[in-house]
């Protein structure tokens, strides 16, 4: 009778560089959101599902996560913050060009962009939870740990904006770091679908190619450190900047597309790393044209040799 039906865990969270996420108020205060920070999570976990069958896929994503299909249902996890967390600092979204008067939202004659964020080193604490019958604890669990390797949240997150640590992870080196995602990948059963080399720069490399329709993890690289966080937004910038003139990497008009390139940063050994993670369907159209070289010219501006 006095027994807690729900099984909980807390994460305590350090924000690695400004998070853009939208709030209440866009234009005036960015708020840390749980629900942005679930839909991450059912992102990350599609990269690691290699369903052919989108329907099969899609039934095991409500399965976890709810949905609103026709036998859509509630989501059985529960994601709670301890505290609000918000911002109204003023954030220059395009960190590799001059800056402007970080009064204006949009100085056009610098051409930079400011947008209210979270500043860096803000902390936050998350609680996810389940009932106690729900087998799928220890799951969530692992993809959250995942995520907290190779992901970014909210805005500009697949250029290095929106970086979080979870501060359990202290990573010495970038062996380390490797072993610490061969662990979790081990857990949630799919590190043997890659090849790895633990001192880089390409860290894992699936072994075959991808066959689902859904973006799948396919190589991650480590590229050169930095003393300050602002010098890796810098370089991830100046690296969109060149090596996406052709629109491969991402591109907001004539034809949306997501960047099949998700670049964020990690602390390790006291410095500052940009992790590129590539994600790959098996449409392909999504690598055609200049997309090896634009990537090539992209990783290599980050110090991935």
């Amino acid at each position: 009778m006095t027994a807690s039906a729900v099984r909980k865990k807390e994460y305590s969270l350090a924000f690695i560089s400004p998070m853009l996420m939208h709030g209440l108020n866009n234009r005036e205060e960015a708020e840390f959101r749980t629900s942005s920070l679930k839909g991450i999570m059912r992102y990350w976990w599609r990269t690691l599902q290699l369903y052919k069958n989108e329907k099969d896929l899609l039934k095991e994503e409500v399965r976890l996560f709810g949905g609103t299909t026709e036998n859509g249902r509630k989501s059985p996890l529960h994601i709670h913050l301890v505290r609000p967390i918000l911002g109204k600092e003023r954030i220059n979204i395009l960190p590799h060009r001059p800056s402007g008067d970080s009064r204006l939202a949009h100085n056009r004659k610098k051409k930079t962009v400011f947008s209210p964020g979270i500043k860096e080193n803000e902390t936050a604490d998350i609680i996810i939870q389940t009932m106690k019958n729900n087998p799928a604890f220890d799951l969530y669990n692992r993809y959250m740990e995942y995520l907290f390797h190779l992901a970014g949240m909210g805005q500009r997150a697949r250029r290095g904006f929106g970086a979080v640590q979870w501060t359990e992870h202290r990573w010495g080196s970038v062996k380390q770091f490797a072993e610490s995602l061969r662990t979790v990948l081990d857990r949630i059963g799919v590190a043997g679908e890659y090849d790895w080399n633990m001192s880089g720069p390409c860290l894992l490399k699936k072994k075959t190619n991808v066959a689902a329709s859904h973006p799948v993890l396919y190589t991650v690289y480590i590229g050169k450190p930095a003393e300050s966080v602002s010098e890796i937004l810098k370089r991830i910038g100046q690296a969109s900047h060149v090596g996406n003139a052709e629109g491969s990497l991402g591109r907001a008009k004539n034809g949306r597309k997501a960047s099949p390139l998700w670049c964020t940063v990690r602390k390790i050994g006291g410095q500052y790393y940009p992790v590129i993670t590539e994600v790959r369907t098996g449409r392909k159209d999504d690598v055609a044209g200049t997309y090896e070289e634009d990537k090539k010219i992209f990783l290599e501006q980050l110090g991935v040799k």
